[in-house]
């Protein structure tokens, strides 16, 4: 009787050590690199500036930013997503704030922007007349080679939709392979989904 006793007990120490622990013993499911930063749940929200979305499923989160109280700059990043799956198509998806004249359309804003790659050029014309949100928006498209992951140049897409927010404008940049339709349908889907409060 004893020791059926002693090794219903070690076997339940041994379960109950086991629950604790395995977490610590998964393999990770995301791709080796910088840390990502802990999301509370599976929407974006931003009490400062009053922005709520949903990022693709699946992307990581990999900055992050306020306004600083004692320095006011005229265009910040607020958040940046990426595709954490292995494989060519690699993607993030950035958000940031920037001051606008009140006079200017968020049309107007993205004809004078200029891409973030220096060796890109506009492959398509602004888009007018778009609503995310309820607020007036537009979209345009850059496009280019880039390497951004070592796996060697690739010909990428970068869409940047304005979202005009009383005297600000919010541009989503999605950023991916040129070829992959199904990641542009994610990004955008990402983008109508915000919600300004």
């Amino acid at each position: 009787m004893l020791p059926i006793a002693a090794s219903v007990l070690l076997l339940s120490a041994g379960f109950a050590l086991l629950v604790i622990f395995a977490p610590y013993f998964q393999s990770p499911t995301t791709m080796e690199g910088r840390p990502l930063l802990v999301q509370d749940g599976s929407t974006f929200n931003d009490d400062q500036i009053g922005l709520q979305f949903t990022p693709p499923a699946g992307w990581g989160m990999q900055a992050r930013s306020t306004e600083s109280p004692t320095m006011h700059k005229p265009e910040r990043m607020v958040v940046k997503y990426k595709r954490l799956v292995r494989g060519p198509n690699v993607a993030w998806l950035r958000v940031s704030l920037a001051d606008a004249p009140s006079g200017k359309t968020p049309a107007d804003l993205l004809r004078d922007r200029k891409p973030r790659e220096a060796n890109w050029t506009k492959t398509k014309d602004v888009e007018d007349g778009l609503t995310i949100g309820g607020q007036p928006a537009a979209r345009v498209t850059f496009g280019g080679t880039m390497n951004p992951d070592t796996g060697g140049s690739r010909q990428c897409t970068a869409e940047v939709v304005a979202v005009r927010c009383g005297t600000h404008v919010i541009y989503f940049t999605g950023t991916f392979t040129t070829t992959d339709e199904e990641t542009r349908k994610l990004v955008r889907a990402a983008i109508e989904s915000a919600v300004f409060k």
